[in-house]
């Protein structure tokens, strides 16, 4: 540190006396950059630019600054000058790749990302990066040959065998997943990115302990291991323990509070314990710190859809129809569209396609039941949908009960449900039935 505030004042002084020697203000740039300063250093770099405005290396460092603060078309400019005239600069392309990854221009950085690798078939980075890339848009098959590729490369790097180990959970190899994960584990048998992996293989398979146990080792070798912890999180909500859930949240968001999974997760619970307004918060500060996160857009419309706030619904989940690239990822809001534009047959399809990705979302069933309730000839089906949403979580009693769609079915049969203090529909507050055995029985019902 010492070096540099003496580096620091060799500059200033040699700008006292050449205010426009370009050396010195690219320097002084460079010592605020190191510092994340990246206004200040701006200030030095704009400067010099004024001087000598085609300056490779003042414009790169120009470039990563005006990207850091958000400044993503003048970032662009500077790398498109340098490239104009080298365009083979493979790290100077790489940086104007990762400037599209910030604005969430996938496909523009994945076209960059295959000139580098096509310029620089060794660049170990843009590997990573581009399979980052591959995985955030779902394009499993490309990433599966890449990493086939950078195995290749580097067998010695465990970062590549977890890489295509995710690959494969992705599309659910789980088996030939965990042979990967092994194989990076013993390339790097404290590596808590590969212990934590294994847990991932061990949830899959529906082995909620044996995933948690994995976090905790994942946890010892890096106990600021923020993956580990949002693995912990999902883990102890999926076992019902809410409570230990949200402490675990809690630390991933001190660990990385600028990471919108965890305030995501905790929308999630909220959500789950119909506390919509709380859900709504979370899902608007996971927005606050990525702007274009799919899954806090379609939380925010699943949560006002339950408000019945229907244009702030819609709002959010045509957001989430603009940003992804995936019909899967999109089946949900589409669903939803479609049922608010009363396509009720169009809604059905799409509910159902989503319960056959996740048989055990209370929401998803109460969605179907609500898309075919407005299908003629469908009050039966649609009431056993509605079913086996209260079967999978209590809370949405309400939900059903609101749209007065159970409560005839529920009387006719025998079968009456715990109704909270809080409803305001004109029934008893307890009513005691014996429980479907399990959702499986009722699912058949209507798949």
């Amino acid at each position: 540190m010492e070096n540099k505030e003496k580096v620091f004042e060799h500059y200033k002084k040699s700008l006292d006396i050449n205010p426009e020697y370009v050396p010195s203000l690219g320097g002084l740039g460079l010592f605020y950059h190191d510092r994340k300063e990246y206004d200040k250093a701006l200030k030095y770099y704009e400067l010099a630019l004024k001087i000598e405005p085609f300056n490779n290396i003042v414009l790169q460092n120009a470039g990563i600054s005006y990207e850091e603060l958000g400044m993503y078309n003048k970032s662009e400019d500077c790398y498109y000058k340098i490239l104009k005239d080298n365009p083979l600069d493979f790290p100077v392309r790489y940086n104007l790749a990762i400037t599209y990854i910030s604005q969430k221009k996938h496909l523009d950085a994945i076209r960059e990302l295959l000139r580098v690798l096509n310029d620089a078939p060794d660049y170990k980075k843009a590997y990573s990066t581009l399979l980052d890339v591959y995985y955030v848009i779902n394009k499993h098959q490309e990433a599966l040959e890449l990493s086939k590729k950078a195995i290749t490369l580097f067998p010695d790097d465990p970062l590549f065998y977890n890489y295509q180990g995710f690959c494969f959970y992705r599309i659910k190899s789980f088996s030939k997943a965990e042979k990967l994960f092994k194989k990076a584990l013993k390339l790097d048998p404290q590596s808590a990115s590969t212990i934590s992996n294994l847990g991932l293989v061990q949830y899959a398979h529906k082995n909620f302990k044996a995933a948690l146990e994995y976090c905790k080792q994942a946890l010892e070798c890096d106990p600021e291991h923020g993956e580990s912890y949002n693995r912990t999180e999902i883990i102890y909500q999926k076992m019902g323990q809410e409570k230990k859930a949200v402490i675990a949240y809690n630390k991933a968001i001190k660990l990385d509070p600028h990471s919108p999974y965890p305030h995501t997760n905790l929308g999630v619970i909220h959500l789950d314990a119909w506390e919509h307004e709380a859900a709504i918060e979370k899902f608007k500060q996971a927005l606050k710190l990525d702007s274009c996160y799919i899954n806090a857009y379609l939380g925010l419309g699943i949560s006002y859809y339950c408000l019945d706030k229907i244009d702030q619904a819609i709002h959010y989940l045509q957001e989430v129809n603009k940003m992804t690239l995936s019909k899967k990822d999109a089946l949900v809001s589409n669903a939803l569209l479609e049922l608010f534009h009363e396509n009720f047959k169009e809604s059905e399809r799409l509910f159902f396609k989503a319960i056959q990705n996740n048989p055990k979302s209370a929401f998803l069933y109460c969605g179907l039941g609500e898309a075919r309730k407005g299908i003629p000839g469908q009050g039966i089906a649609a009431r056993e949908a509605f079913g086996c949403a209260i079967e999978l979580n209590k809370k949405y009693i309400n939900s059903v009960l609101k749209r007065k769609a159970l409560l005839s079915f529920c009387l006719s049969q025998g079968r009456h449900y715990t109704v909270p203090d809080s409803s305001n529909h004109a029934v008893s507050n307890v009513i005691k039935f014996d429980m479907y055995q399990n959702a499986d029985s009722t699912m058949k019902c209507i798949i």
